[in-house]
């Protein structure tokens, strides 16, 4: 009878089931081709190896829990058996050893999607999208434009956000963009980052931000809510070149986080100034943990 392999996820465990059914958490076998017989494998259990950080169980050097053992008497997760025995001690490594901290943080925990223009693209003329704000929409709030460089978007997100969403945004209006919060619950917090400049046409000038969160449908409330700051006193007058960089940090409530498929929070990025100028967007970038 051939020994199927298999990872359970629930238990953290790989199981080897056949004639016997055993199971060994993750992270404790590692599988080879046998020096002396290519066509068998050996699987050892590094916690009951001695001399492993792992020596609680040892009684031997070697701890064995197959030991040439034919490849072909495994087969895979589906019952499909394996062409040779380096296939074989590939698979069951790969379903039998955990991913390392770094890999697991940076795959299900934490991430960002940034939205980059051609300002970090081009050394001598890449500028960002530009917002001409006119005396007419002074102390109004603004959907902030970003034209995203061919290869200006970095989506680092975490696992649960790609699987719900395969893109972390959504464009709208005029070059503005949403980004999307789906995959994330209660738990996760965030945190939005903009590298912008504003050359006001007048002196005395004022600029905030702020982010606009659209609620998950259903929500009680329903109505979108805000989060803005300050980001500018513009004290050295009119004409100048200021540097703005706002972050805004939030917590994921239970009226943005995702309440079922395609469902889940939205927030886009705002800004009002007291006087006419010239905005310049570079870079937009949501920070997330989970």
């Amino acid at each position: 009878m051939a020994i199927r392999v298999y990872k359970d996820e629930k238990a953290n465990a790989v199981i080897f089931e056949g004639s016997s059914f055993n199971s060994y958490w993750n992270g404790l076998l590692t599988a080879s081709v046998n020096d002396q017989e290519t066509g068998s494998i050996d699987v050892l259990n590094i916690a009951a190896t001695s001399g492993s950080t792992l020596d609680f169980l040892s009684t031997g050097s070697n701890a064995y829990e197959y030991f040439r053992f034919p490849y072909t008497s495994f087969v895979n997760e589906t019952g499909v058996a394996f062409g040779s025995a380096t296939a074989t001690a590939d698979y069951i490594n790969s379903v039998a050893q955990r991913p390392s901290l770094q890999t697991e943080i940076t795959t299900n925990v934490q991430g960002y999607m940034s939205l980059l223009t051609d300002y970090y693209f081009n050394d001598v003329s890449g500028s960002g999208s530009l917002l001409e704000i006119s005396t007419e929409q002074e102390n109004t709030w603004l959907d902030v434009p970003i034209e995203v460089h061919p290869s200006g978007a970095a989506d680092f997100r975490p696992q649960v956000m790609v699987d719900a969403q395969a893109s972390g945004y959504e464009t709208y209006s005029t070059q503005s963009v949403k980004f999307l919060l789906e995959g994330l619950d209660t738990s996760a917090f965030a945190s939005f980052r903009a590298a912008l400049s504003f050359n006001p046409d007048e002196d005395g000038g004022q600029v905030e931000a702020r982010l606009v969160f659209n609620r998950t449908t259903g929500s009680t409330p329903v109505e979108d809510f805000v989060i803005a700051d300050t980001v500018l006193n513009a004290d050295q007058g009119a004409s100048t070149n200021y540097p703005i960089q706002p972050s805004l940090p939030f917590f994921v409530g239970d009226t943005i986080d995702t309440d079922s498929a395609g469902n889940g929070g939205k927030l886009r990025f705002q800004i009002k100034s007291t006087v006419p100028g010239t905005l310049e967007t570079r870079e937009l970038t949501l920070f997330i943990n989970r």
